[in-house]
């Protein structure tokens, strides 16, 4: 063997390490580019075992035959592909998530065609809760942020008064993995609040 053959050698086996750290650029489907399978919404159902797909499907259809077409495939353990045909329709299923099967929690996020799935934190939902308990002269916005912090990151409250009762409707992205709080004492050792973690998926119109 020549020298230079062996400089080449040594010159390939040196880029192999290189090779491992270069960028590589995709290109996009020229054929998706209309949008012709509508646009993909994740759906996670939040659960230590999976139920039927069948018994799922049949739960969010009954749920969303009223809406429009939706069309759910699996995509892994506990984890669906939503395709809609709209932004509308697309919107009113992620702003109102959590939905309920079969008594389960199903969260919904939006799926970008840039990513895939490995990349979207399945580990976290959004969801509505109540806080019952709090003293009247006290629902406001300030205080249901301070409560909404202690489960999650806040995105909204709604304070709801009715003559001298009311409680805080707060809105919170929490981490599944971890259990939620039932209740948080106030100050006073006779009182504290109440977390009504039932599926509230939607606020009063």
């Amino acid at each position: 063997m020549d020298s230079s053959s062996s400089a080449r050698d040594e010159i390939l086996f040196e880029d192999n390490g290189i090779i491992e750290a270069k960028t590589v650029c995709f290109e996009d489907n020229t054929e998706s580019a209309d949008f012709k399978d509508g646009i993909s919404l994740l759906g996670i159902l939040i659960a230590d075992e999976e139920p039927g797909l069948g018994g799922v499907k049949a739960a969010l259809m009954g749920m969303w035959k009223a809406l429009g077409q939706i069309r759910i495939v699996r995509v892994k353990m506990n984890t669906y592909c939503l395709s809609v045909g709209s932004e509308k329709l697309a919107r009113k299923l992620l702003n109102d998530s959590l939905w309920s099967v079969k008594g389960l929690c199903f969260t919904i996020k939006h799926w970008p065609r840039y990513q895939s799935i490995d990349e979207i934190i399945m580990h976290r939902a959004t969801y509505w809760i109540q806080g019952h308990g709090v003293p009247w002269n006290q629902i406001n916005k300030s205080n249901g942020r301070k409560l909404g912090c202690i489960l999650g990151s806040v995105m909204e409250v709604d304070p709801v008064v009715t003559g001298n009762r009311g409680y805080l409707r707060i809105r919170v992205n929490f981490d599944t993995r971890n259990p939620l709080a039932t209740f948080i004492q106030l100050p006073r050792p006779e009182m504290g609040v109440k977390y009504d973690h039932r599926l509230i998926a939607k606020p009063p119109q």
